[in-house]
């Protein structure tokens, strides 16, 4: 019998200008799995295994981030994230 599995929903909050519309993120939870992210942000990867997952997050522009995330049998896992502007170089 398979392991049971559950979906993982991510959920995303942008700091970025209207007028930009090129400006995008991109998730990659593994080189087997994608999603199209909805117009605000979010998406949703459906049968993940149980475990722990590292999840990172990169944008063209944010700064990027990384979360650990623990799927549990037969639950939705959430995970938000929240893009902000990129610190800076200093001189």
């Amino acid at each position: 019998m398979p392991a049971p599995t559950a979906p993982l929903r991510v959920t995303t909050n942008q700091e970025v200008c209207d007028t930009h519309t090129w400006m995008r993120g991109f998730v990659v939870a593994s080189v087997d799995r994608a999603e199209v992210s909805a117009a605000d942000g979010s998406f949703r990867i459906d049968e993940v295994p149980p475990g722990t997952y590292e999840l990172s997050f990169w944008h063209e522009v944010l700064e990027g981030s990384s979360q650990t995330v623990t799927v549990p049998a037969g639950a939705v896992a959430e995970v938000q994230v929240d893009f902000r502007p990129a610190a800076e170089a200093a001189p």
